[in-house]
């Protein structure tokens, strides 16, 4: 019920902040290009290999004031439009700021890093875990070793691009900033609560967009009303060199059988030449990385695991190793190459495959 109050407070916030604005905005219109090529070594299910438009991104954003901004980006996903993010944001001081709209779920490092910025083409597995956007309002704290947000969203009946049947959520995401030596390092922790009528669902392509394969996959579960999720995360940074893990566990409350509980986790490494991954500590986040003048070439490789297996509900268990070669012409373009071998036992249908990807992506930015 205290759902429908969540656009009512986001439209109050954005009379407030849109009434102060004063005289000559700035605008900047930026966007991406992702294109991908698979080559799908199979095992039981067909992958059929392939190339697709992974996406095609159009951004609008500037300020309006010194301390009101705006965003709103449309995306051509597989081949579909998706309104994913519109926001108004104020910010109060160099610290702390509150953004109303459609906008990012606080809850892990995979999701609130801009996937620009992520070391290979696809996130890993348990970000099928995660929600990505709801409309609402975030509130962020952005102190020198402390960062904390918390959003509280409901239905969209503002046409956002979300739902109406979202419910009511509020989520959470704290970071500290630790130093060791040379070393920096982050950790943190995530915790969402939704209450809901809508069905949930979980599943995830095996860290390749080409396909059109889930090989986890649950199904719609109809009868779940409250759901909590909770992760850890936790970011080692030394020069050239970067570590990141991540681990999420979601319950689902049913109202006419057992509670059913997924979990899944990754941890990648990374080595960049000529060049290195920048981590902004204030926010908690990637961001674009420092390129040297002929280009930077990069190093990585990840273990991740989603397990969607829990009583009656018999999603599969993969978990995917992966290697990755990324080189760099500038911050924002790039060529990615990723090998994947795959171990689902069982996938959804109750079959154990280890089937193996090659793909190659070409990023361009705008």
């Amino acid at each position: 019920m205290f759902s429908k109050y969540v656009p009512v407070l986001s439209v109050v916030f954005c009379f407030l902040t849109v009434s102060s604005v004063q005289a000559d905005p700035t605008i900047s219109v930026g966007g991406r290009l992702d294109m991908d090529f698979a080559k799908y070594y199979e095992d039981v299910t067909a992958l059929n290999s392939g190339s697709n438009l992974r996406r095609l991104r159009l951004e609008l954003g500037g300020k309006l004031t010194s301390k009101l901004s705006f965003y709103t980006l449309a995306d051509f996903n597989d081949g579909t439009y998706n309104a994913q993010a519109t926001w108004l944001r104020y910010r109060f001081n160099k610290e702390n700021e509150l953004s109303a709209g459609r906008i990012e779920t606080p809850f892990s490092l995979q999701r609130v890093t801009n996937s620009q910025f992520n070391l290979f083409m696809e996130r890993a597995l348990p970000a099928a875990l995660s929600r990505h956007y709801g409309t609402g309002l975030v509130f962020m704290h952005k102190g020198s070793q402390w960062n904390w947000r918390l959003g509280l969203f409901g239905n969209d009946w503002l046409n956002f691009g979300g739902t109406t049947q979202f419910g009511t959520a509020l989520a959470g995401r704290v970071g500290r900033r630790l130093q060791f030596g040379k070393a920096r390092v982050w950790l943190g922790a995530s915790a969402m609560y939704q209450d809901t009528k809508q069905p949930q669902r979980f599943r995830t392509r095996p860290e390749s967009s080409v396909t059109d394969q889930y090989l986890v996959n649950t199904g719609k579960i109809f009868d779940v009303g409250k759901t909590v999720r909770v992760g850890l995360e936790g970011v080692w940074k030394r020069g050239q060199w970067s570590v990141q893990g991540e681990w999420i566990n979601y319950t689902g409350d049913r109202s006419t059988a057992n509670d059913v509980n997924f979990s899944g986790g990754y941890f990648e490494a990374s080595r960049m030449f000529n060049g290195r991954r920048r981590f902004n500590f204030r926010r908690g986040e990637w961001m674009s990385p420092e390129i040297g003048e002929k280009g930077a070439w990069e190093l990585s490789a990840r273990i991740s695991r989603l397990d969607l297996q829990d009583g009656t509900i018999t999603g599969g268990l993969e978990t995917n190793y992966s290697l990755g070669l990324n080189y760099y012409f500038n911050p924002i373009n790039r060529v990615m190459l990723n090998w994947i071998k795959v171990d689902t036992s069982p996938n959804k249908r109750g079959i154990d495959e280890s089937p193996s990807i090659l793909q190659l992506r070409l990023q361009l930015g705008f």
